[in-house]
């Protein structure tokens, strides 16, 4: 796997142009920061629940880092990708029936740099690009109704253009569908453009310590994140890729969260409101809004949806000492407890906890009582780790475990919660006045030092709010489109 590459996601083929980052979009520097590999871990795995704190690894949700590997700038750096798309030559020789053990009968594409692609007969049908089976701009949709589709279908014939940009194919049934050298390309089914369609789903992550982030954390600019949509684009794939961006100069006034979270999308309001402010007050309704120290958590664990990407602006900032913030790439903890720690991951995997919250009416007027059950690691179909949720203050007393599981599971949890505090991998800083730190709440667990003066600690106000994923990869890929000129013409 190549190192992490630019924001540069889309890259020129046959009229697609990558859009041109400069430095001011989005600072961050990483050169020289390299990974160490880690001693192999001692004693038999899941006996006793043992972690020795050592050198630091970064890893992406590929393959491991080697210390040849360092992390890349995620705007300067070109990208392997780039090369190797740029120089495919997009054009069909030739076009041809075969059938495979594996796929059927597929229609076989020999593009002009010498490879293949296969497609099997009855996808190729259902995706028919004509007016009849499909809607183009600005709906975008697929017409032809499922029961019109012939599952046994079989391709007539087949016909490349002289120019090799468009292959005709007519069916069994007499329909002709057309497609074009490029579309079908991009819908390849072999690995590259697999993985490449994989990316522009969920930008791959690069998973980092604390060696790799202090002092080198991703930065932008606020106000031309809001003005410039190259800045804008390089931020979201920092975002996706770092699970953590801090924007500067947001000012001191009120609202900046909304607009921010506005030129992006939609906030995800929750009974804290649409947007929320963080201060100590004298009836809480959170932990936050005391002068004691924040354990590292995720917001808002009781939320079936939970709340995905959270916004912080520091609009006045503690004078006293203490009361750093404190962040964790947790899934990057939980990779190496399941790395040295098998059988606690699984505990921590495969155990539903009870996640609650219950407030009487203060401050929204309303009682609440939530409650969602769910593993504190969450794994994909495939079995890939994909989120988490984690809190101390909101774990509640029923646990619907069994007996025989309860103690493995408190061993699991108390052993994560130490990795995920130990200075290995939290990284800790104290962001300015004006600074608005943006962070993937599914990813991260964040945390708050002690206040040196907890009555100064009154001084500091936050105002917050939260943002879907789902808007922050659609607007990702509506300006990686926009400023790429891609086949939707977005």
């Amino acid at each position: 796997m190549a190192a992490v590459s630019a924001p540069r996601a889309l890259c020129r083929l046959a009229g697609q142009v990558r859009p041109t980052l400069s430095r001011p979009d989005l600072t961050r520097s990483l050169s020289g920061v390299t990974a160490a590999r880690p001693p192999r871990p001692s004693g038999r795995s899941g006996a006793a629940l043992l972690w020795v704190p050592r050198a630091g690894l970064a890893t992406r949700s590929g393959p491991r880092a080697t210390a040849s590997q360092p992390l890349s700038d995620p705007v300067s750096s070109p990208g392997a990708d780039a090369a190797s798309v740029g120089s495919l030559d997009v054009a069909i020789d030739a076009a041809d029936v075969v059938a495979t053990d594996e796929a059927g009968r597929c229609l076989r594409v020999q593009w002009r740099d010498g490879s293949e692609s296969l497609y099997p007969f009855v996808w190729l049908r259902d995706n028919c690009q004509c007016s009849a089976c499909f809607l183009g701009h600005p709906t975008f949709v697929r017409s032809l109704v499922l029961r019109d589709l012939d599952v046994n279908t079989s391709v007539e014939a087949c016909r490349v253009t002289s120019d090799g940009s468009e292959l005709s194919v007519t069916w069994s049934d007499g329909h002709q569908g057309t497609y074009a050298a490029e579309w079908l390309l991009l819908r390849s089914f072999r690995p590259e453009e697999q993985r490449r369609r994989r990316e522009e789903h969920s930008v791959e992550k690069s998973h980092w310590n604390a060696s790799q982030m202090s002092g080198k954390l991703p930065k932008a600019d606020f106000q031309q994140v809001l003005d410039s949509e190259p800045a804008r684009l390089a931020l979201l794939l920092a975002l996706e890729r770092y699970g953590l961006v801090v924007l500067q100069n947001c000012g001191s006034e009120s609202g900046q969260v909304l607009r921010l979270i506005q030129a992006i999308g939609y906030p995800h309001t929750t009974h804290y409101g649409t947007t929320f402010k963080v201060t100590t007050k004298a009836d809480p309704i959170n932990i936050a809004y005391t002068t004691k120290r924040l354990n590292m958590h995720a917001d808002l664990p009781y939320y079936e949806q939970q709340p995905q990407v959270q916004l912080l602006h520091y609009q006045r900032q503690h004078g006293g000492g203490g009361g750093r913030s404190e962040f964790a790439d947790a899934l990057h903890v939980a990779a190496e407890l399941r790395r040295l720690q098998p059988e606690a991951y699984r505990a921590l995997a495969d155990t539903p906890v009870d996640w609650v919250n219950v407030t009487l009416p203060g401050e929204t007027g309303r009682s609440h009582h939530k409650l969602f059950r769910a593993p504190v690691l969450q794994e994909d179909a495939e079995g890939r780790l994909v989120g988490l949720r984690f809190s101390q203050a909101q774990r509640d007393s029923f646990f619907g475990a069994p007996l025989g599981v309860v103690d493995r599971w408190y061993r699991a949890f108390a052993l994560f919660n130490r990795m995920l505090n130990d200075e290995e991998y939290k990284v800790s800083f104290l962001p300015q006045q004006g600074d608005m730190v943006m962070f993937d709440n599914t990813r991260l667990t964040h945390g708050r030092e002690d206040f040196e003066c907890p009555e100064q600690a009154t001084q500091r106000c936050l105002e917050g709010g939260y943002i879907g994923l789902d808007d922050i990869r659609d607007h990702r890929r509506t300006l990686q489109h926009r400023l790429g000129r891609n086949e939707f013409g977005l």
